[in-house]
């Protein structure tokens, strides 16, 4: 019997059966649910980097892959609404089945050190998490998929749920 419900929930489809799977459990077990997504503050900033395969005047330049402090902070901020209206959407999805339970932004962390902490810091005990979400596939081979990260970071029962399988 579960009795705390962690849900990564990211908007994507995959997102969604996790949820749906967590509602039922919560029902079955009656359990809280708590929803979380994380954003992460990991654009870069415009500094001076020297080109030093630049001639002369030339290697004091700014990177011109940089951006500016007031631009990342503009990024930053339209990635939180849109966080905060994915969470809005988890939250009226928990209210309309009726289960006890809430949102969370977790900022300036990933999703898989945000589930990690919030593991450890809220007494849950079942990790429900879909097998893909809107993380792209360059990340999946930089970085592993959010899933995997968490199966091996995450000290508790951990649920990954798939929209379908192909033969």
């Amino acid at each position: 019997v579960y009795t705390h419900i962690l849900v990564a929930f990211d908007g994507s489809d995959h997102a969604a059966f996790a949820l749906d799977r967590a509602i039922q459990i919560a029902k079955q077990d009656g359990a809280e649910v708590l929803v979380y997504h994380a954003i992460k503050h990991s654009f870069r900033t415009a500094k001076r980097i020297p080109f030093l395969f630049l001639p002369g005047d030339q290697s004091n330049q700014y990177d011109p892959l940089a951006i500016d402090q007031e631009a990342e902070n503009q990024i930053y901020e339209s990635h939180k609404k849109v966080a905060e209206k994915i969470l809005d959407k988890a939250q009226k999805i928990l209210d309309d089945a009726g289960v006890k339970g809430k949102t969370e932004l977790v900022e300036n962390i990933g999703p898989v050190d945000a589930a990690k902490e919030l593991t450890e810091s809220r007494g849950i005990d079942l990790v429900i998490v879909g097998a893909k979400g809107i993380h792209g596939a360059v990340e999946r081979v930089l970085l592993g998929s959010v899933s995997t990260g968490i199966v091996n970071h995450v000290c508790c029962d951990i649920l990954i749920i798939r929209t379908a399988c192909s033969a």
